[in-house]
């Protein structure tokens, strides 16, 4: 497994990144290239995109947790206006996942907690050093009130699980210089950071998760990072073309607490790129957003079943194990598209909403162990009169397990004793969730999947692991917004 972690990706208008706030004051005007996001991780961003330079209209609700500089409110605003007056915006940010698996897995009826807090420090290099358009990004998660948050992926054994938890008690998910030129329209980022949120993008539904970023891009988890750099072209306001290349090392994340900057245990490089398109509510009263891309990572993966001379693995134990030197090279598509909105949706992030949503990833090769991901679903937003962002949702999750993947599964099975039955190559996942806010600097998500026909996933197993439900429930606190140290919260 690539990662197991879940990542918490909650943005409320300028001030939050990635699950970490990055306090920037901040005013109803929405600033070059912002995406006003309400949302989650791998399981969520509930998005309302804001085109560049647009301001809210009157009348619209707007957050009131976002208060115009020198405003931010609670116990420590005054702590939190001073740093933000000397260019430090600092964000604290709070998550916990429940999970349980009722029916389904190696082993039904296993739960697991796992919850992390993450730091942010945003340096304005301009305020502090006079460097212009430029910041200083570092973010640390620490991972607390963990049960069963590691082991629990074996007992899921599943695809489609994204795992929880992670492998130290802290690790650096961030360390980069971020500048903005040609008047904001090329964005350049590089150091220490992680290419999960800026390709294949986790932001196009609540439940919205893709194992090929981890299974065969080998993108590190979402709480960690690696050394690369990317570059964003903003063509206008709604279209933009990205380019980013990567150390693949996940030494780092699996073996140290980040602050390890060599690269003696690196096993390739990752490139991608992708094209986003992107309309919002304030020009448009059924938004889209579009994002196509294209990956290659270049580390060498073993096959899962033949050895070089052809023979099988399991039944040759000597032979040796056929390697595929070129690495994974993949192309995907997602849309999100607004199909109705209520009266007057023009100028108003926060109206009544229906969108359909779908993606997918393709990864050919011979090998290859999941080659083709699909997602699809529906969401109803805002549909609580004057209580924003109450969403919920519907979809399903389906993913292709490679020809020889379900060989080796088959004859793994019989070698430690289990039943001669092929291994079905159609995974598929219904799943349903909803998204609520709690307090300004609080929201709700819970959700559920009902797992058929999976695989085994990562551990061998003597029968497939049943079909059956999935659920789980998420909290996310913004305790900076709430101590008043940075700006976010939600929009009532």
């Amino acid at each position: 497994m690539r990662y197991l972690e879940f990542v918490s990706c909650v943005s409320v208008g300028i001030a939050l990144h990635c699950g970490v706030a990055h306090a920037q004051p901040a005013t109803p005007t929405v600033q070059v290239g912002t995406d006003i996001q309400v949302g989650t991780d791998i399981h969520s961003p509930l998005t309302v995109d804001a085109p560049l330079n647009k301001t809210i209209p009157p009348g619209v609700p707007v957050f009131k947790g976002i208060p115009p500089p020198g405003q931010l409110s609670g116990p420590l605003s005054g702590v939190g206006n001073y740093l933000s007056d000397h260019g430090v915006h600092v964000g604290i940010m709070a998550d916990d996942f429940f999970l349980h698996e009722i029916q389904t897995g190696r082993v039904p009826n296993m739960s697991m907690n796992s919850g992390d807090i993450k730091y942010s420090i945003t340096l304005d290099l301009d305020r502090i050093l006079d460097i212009p358009n430029t910041t200083l990004n570092i973010d640390e998660t620490q991972y607390i009130l963990s049960h069963h948050a590691f082991g629990f992926v074996f007992y899921s054994n599943s695809y489609f699980f994204p795992g929880a938890g992670g492998y130290n008690t802290t690790m650096l998910s961030r360390l980069s210089l971020e500048s903005n030129f040609l008047d904001h329209h090329l964005d350049v980022e590089v150091g220490r950071i992680n290419p999960i949120f800026s390709f294949m993008q986790p932001t196009f539904c609540g439940l919205c998760f893709n194992g090929t970023q981890a299974r065969n891009a080998d993108f590190p988890g979402p709480d960690a990072q690696a050394w690369g750099g990317r570059v964003a072209y903003h063509l206008n306001p709604s279209d933009t073309v990205q380019v980013g290349a990567f150390e693949n090392d996940l030494y780092i994340f699996q073996h140290t607490n980040g602050w390890d900057f060599s690269t003696k245990h690196a096993t390739g490089y990752i490139v991608a790129a992708n094209y986003v398109h992107r309309t919002s509510f304030f020009d448009d009263a059924k938004p889209i957003r579009l994002e196509i891309g294209a990956f290659h990572n270049s580390a060498q993966y073993t096959d899962p079943v033949l050895n070089t001379d052809g023979t099988s693995q399991f039944q040759n134990p000597f032979g040796k194990p056929l390697v595929h030197l070129g690495g994974y090279t993949g192309v995907y598509t997602q849309v999100r598209k607004v199909v109705w909105s209520q009266a007057g949706a023009l100028g108003n992030p926060f109206a009544e909403n229906l969108a359909l949503y779908g993606a997918v990833f393709v990864t050919p090769g011979a090998g290859v162990s999941y080659p083709v991901e699909i997602e699809a679903g529906t969401e109803l937003a805002n549909f609580i009169p004057n209580h924003p962002l109450w969403t919920i949702g519907a979809g399903v999750h389906y993913a292709e397990v490679g020809l020889q993947k379900a060989q080796a599964e088959q004859q793994i099975r019989v070698l430690i004793g289990g039943p001669n039955v092929k291994t079905p190559r159609n995974m598929i996942s219904p799943l349903v969730d909803v998204f609520f806010p709690v307090t300004p600097f609080a929201f709700g998500q819970a959700f559920a999947e009902y797992y058929i026909n999976q695989d085994s996933s990562y551990i061998p197993a003597p029968t497939p692991p049943k079909n059956g439900w999935f659920v789980g429930f998420r909290v996310t606190v913004d305790i900076g917004k709430a101590l008043g140290l940075s700006a976010g919260g939600l929009p009532f």
